[in-house]
């Protein structure tokens, strides 16, 4: 089980007392706090400052991304690919892989992580051992409810069409962008975006939580993360559900509410790692002295 306390630990953990443990190099390091404080960095310390540009970035291109889908008929090629022409039917919308497995099942999970989190929170108020979690069960709560709460709200305001509902895939509605008016006397589409999806995607906030730390698992969250997400956007749109630019744009909401949120409860953090990591680009003489000497800076005065 990961402590709390030392989620950013790379190499190994910091004890109370400063002294890292458990890589058998019986080497000393200061606790981080100690370390912007003294102005010197020890390799494999907590240094996001640099790190959260292309957090920023990435949801911008996302968007960008969607709407090139949208616009360059990437969207209705993918989903002209996945729609059987000849029997004017989409042949996975009621598969038991995409709907039950992927979908319903897929549902399930999300909703059952949703309720663990939570009763793990409440437990945080009673039991001990669980109180140095009670920020980060929140923050990962809120995040997880907040980003598909967002998708839901946008869904119930759009004018966008199902793919099985268009006239050209054998529907009776007519194809809409996202940009384009509504059209008259039609009811919403309110297919927009991929509602789904969003449940997968709305645990990037696990990936924030690590990456404030720079804890080196937080890779393998994305990574696993991402892919939950992945699944059930590309099940959907097999069924018909959704096209690409739909799951898209899910994707960056999910990942904008995580990162405003991270910045939120993680202030602190971020401003103490963004402190360090000009430090460090300042201090390359302490840092040679430190690393040569294997003793720490000195202390500067208040």
């Amino acid at each position: 089980m990961i402590d709390p306390r030392v989620l950013d630990s790379s190499d190994s953990a910091c004890g109370k007392d400063g002294t890292r443990v458990g890589n058998g190099n019986n080497r000393t390091a200061r606790h981080p706090h100690d370390l912007i404080r003294n102005g010197c960095h020890t390799s494999g310390e907590v240094c996001m400052g640099r790190q959260w540009s292309w957090h920023l970035l990435l949801p911008i291109g996302v968007f960008l991304l969607a709407v090139l889908s949208e616009y360059s008929g990437l969207d209705l090629w993918l989903a002209d690919q996945v729609f059987d022409g000849g029997a004017q039917t989409w042949p996975f919308k009621n598969s038991y892989l995409a709907r039950h497995i992927f979908h319903d099942m897929g549902r399930s999970m999300v909703l059952l992580l949703a309720v663990v989190n939570l009763l793990l929170l409440l437990a945080s108020y009673f039991l001990q051992r669980l109180r140095p979690w009670r920020r980060h069960l929140w923050f990962v709560l809120i995040a997880a409810a907040l980003g598909p709460a967002l998708v839901s709200l946008l869904k119930a305001y759009t004018h966008i069409y199902t793919p099985w509902d268009l006239q050209i895939f054998g529907g009776s509605r007519p194809y809409v962008r996202l940009f384009d008016p509504a059209p008259p006397g039609l009811p919403a589409g309110r297919a927009f975006p991929g509602g789904h999806s969003s449940g997968g995607f709305a645990f990037l906030s696990l990936y924030f939580l690590l990456a404030v730390y720079n804890h080196p698992w937080k890779w393998r969250a994305l990574l696993a993360i991402a892919a939950l997400g992945s699944s059930f956007a590309a099940a959907q749109e097999l069924r018909g559900a959704h096209l690409l630019s739909h799951d898209l744009v899910s994707l960056g909401i999910c990942w904008s509410v995580s990162l405003l949120l991270a910045l939120v409860f993680y202030r602190e953090e971020i401003r103490k790692a963004a402190e360090l990591s000009r430090m460090r680009q300042q201090s390359d003489v302490v840092v040679s002295r430190c690393k040569s000497s294997g003793m720490t800076a000195t202390p500067r005065s208040a």
